[in-house]
C-alpha cells in the first residue's frame, strides 16, 4: 500500500527518485551524489509524493481493514 492514514491526514513513506518509472539517482549523498544531483533527486521524491497526495485526495478514504489510525498498514 502507498499510503496510510491517520485520522484524515494521509502518511507516505519510503519515496524514490522516480521519472517516468526510472530511478534518477543512487547513492549517497557527498560521497556518489553532489548536492546538485541530490536537490534534483529530492524533487522527484516530492513530485512523487504530490502525484500520489492528488490521486488519494481524489477519492473517498477506504474503509478498515485498510487503514489504521496508528499509521500502520493492517492486514
Amino acid at each position: 500500500m502507498p499510503y496510510t492514514r491517520s485520522g484524515n491526514v494521509p502518511r507516505t513513506s519510503g519515496r524514490l527518485p522516480l521519472r517516468d518509472g526510472l530511478l534518477t539517482a543512487t547513492g549517497l549523498l557527498g560521497q556518489d551524489l553532489d548536492v546538485a544531483t541530490g536537490q534534483l533527486a529530492a524533487r522527484w521524491c516530492a513530485a512523487g509524493v504530490l502525484a500520489q497526495a492528488k490521486r488519494r485526495l481524489s477519492r473517498p478514504w477506504p474503509s478498515p481493514p485498510y487503514t489504521a489510525d496508528s499509521g500502520l498498514v493492517c492486514a
